[in-house]
């Protein structure tokens, strides 16, 4: 007897396998190859750490760090995590990695694509810069998977016209949730409008200029909601904040061609990244191939909605300031949009020889993913979990601990960490009156150390003993002040 396994379960065992993989990375520093920035080694502290300080010390401050203004959705996931299983980093991890793989399946599902989810989960899920991000306390995931059901509610409303107007309601409202989740993602706003416009001008859908108006509608009326709600409430520090962030992240007029070209051969084309890129590359050009002469609408409607996030990712080719975090976006929706190329390509080639090529280009994906999967698993390091052992052994809860460094290295001891920076985020308050039982300082970043002296604390005569830990390239000093 022959047993058959329907498409759903082919899914869910593929997303198990998946969730297997990530279980050694738990407790594990983000991968060294990431490096360029502190970005998820000191990030992951900072992003949720005003929630953590709510649930540990009784207490929310929106001006200790800046991150809670800029991901309020995550951070409130996040928060629920945490009154529910605790403060710890392995909740935090947990909850980013089941968001991020329970939202692909559910889109699966919506989409009515369960048989292709496998395929998706191979080419996308394990992806470098995916798989590492997928399990970081790091917003940018999070959002990436609210797009990822948009794009799945958004196929639905091409398939039941009779409730259109529904279906783009909860598609724009997914879209709606990626940058409530982070800030930094609102240049998503005019996706399904420019979606539903493109498919008017190539007669992809039925789309009417009253499907692209409605979607524009909700869009201004919630961004309108995170103003008066969320922005104007804190302008002042809001601004502030979002005037550190921008400053110089953009090359000027003259000088784009060279600042493209600088971000193409260093970031998309580095060594860590060129052997993904190339067969991605070639695969979503098929893709195009196919989508000029394909009749199938469902396919072309799908990939015109990826090609527009890509379009819309494109800008940050122009920053000057590139950090991991920011090519996460670009990495997954790439390999989205060269995965549903080669599914579609092979699916519909009539001859044999496209069909190698579309599987050689799959199986140069699938075998990139595969080498890095094992090279980071073996080049796999804890020093920040041991750092964090360290100070849970010479710190409570009761205490305090300063530094820019200090959320990341306080999951443990659950202690009051309060990031500080030269001239934004608390350096404009008395430090002293915290009474900080250790101060954690980068040995290599000389305004890590000049905002406590300008308070006046001399790490070196305040303190009566100190230790040195290194996490990945970065020095790192925490300094036991006298009590």
């Amino acid at each position: 007897m022959r047993l058959k396994i329907s498409s759903r379960w082919i899914a869910l065992i593929s997303l198990g396998g998946i969730f297997l993989m990530h279980l050694p990375f738990l407790y594990a520093d983000p991968d060294i190859h990431l490096c360029c920035s502190r970005d998820a080694w000191g990030s992951e502290g900072l992003t949720v750490i005003q929630v953590r300080n709510l649930v540990t010390q009784g207490y929310l401050s929106f001006t200790e760090s800046d991150n809670l203004l800029k991901m309020p959705l995550f951070n409130l996931i996040m928060l629920s995590s945490f009154n529910l299983f605790g403060t710890d980093l392995l909740v935090a991890r947990l909850t980013s990695l089941i968001i991020v793989l329970a939202s692909v399946f559910i889109a699966g599902e919506i989409s009515g694509k369960q048989k292709f989810t496998p395929l998706l989960f191979v080419v996308v899920l394990l992806q470098y810069q995916t798989f590492q991000y997928s399990h970081m306390v790091m917003s940018e995931m999070t959002g990436i998977a609210m797009l990822v059901l948009s794009g799945a509610f958004f196929l639905r409303s091409f398939h039941q016209s009779e409730s259109r107007s529904g279906w783009l309601f909860i598609s724009s409202l997914f879209v709606v949730f990626s940058y409530w989740i982070k800030v930094q993602f609102a240049y998503f706003i005019p996706l399904l409008p420019l979606t539903i416009m493109s498919s008017r001008l190539f007669k992809i859908a039925d789309f009417s200029r009253r499907d692209a108006a409605f979607s524009l509608i909700w869009q201004v009326f919630f961004a309108g909601i995170y103003f008066l709600v969320w922005y104007w409430p804190h302008r002042n520090f809001y601004n502030q904040v979002m005037l550190w962030e921008s400053a110089g992240r953009f090359t000027t007029l003259t000088d784009l061609p060279n600042q493209i070209w600088i971000n193409v051969k260093l970031v998309l084309l580095s060594i860590q990244t060129r052997w993904f890129i190339v067969p991605a590359g070639l695969a979503i050009l098929a893709g195009i191939y196919a989508w000029l002469r394909s009749g199938d609408s469902e396919f072309r409607i799908l990939f015109l909605f990826l090609i527009i996030i890509l379009i819309l990712e494109s800008h940050k080719l122009l920053m000057t300031y590139l950090p991991p975090r920011y090519q996460v976006s670009i990495y997954f929706f790439t390999a989205f949009t060269a995965a549903a190329s080669l599914i579609y390509s092979y699916e519909n080639s009539r001859h044999l020889k496209h069909k190698i090529l579309v599987a050689v280009l799959f199986a140069a994906l699938v075998v990139k993913n595969g080498v890095d999967y094992f090279e980071t698993y073996t080049d796999r390091q804890y020093s920040v979990w041991n750092m964090n052992n360290y100070v849970n052994r010479a710190c409570n809860r009761q205490q305090t601990i300063l530094g820019s460094w200090a959320p990341a290295i306080t999951w443990q001891s659950k202690s009051r960490a309060i990031p500080v920076w030269k001239d934004i985020i608390a350096d404009s308050i008395n430090l002293r009156q915290y009474h900080a039982r250790a101060v954690v300082a980068d040995l290599a970043d000389p305004d890590s150390t000049s905002v406590f002296i300008k308070h006046g604390i001399n790490l070196s005569t305040d303190s009566d003993s100190s230790r040195r830990f290194s996490l990945g390239p970065w020095k790192l000093e925490i300094f036991w002040l006298h009590k």
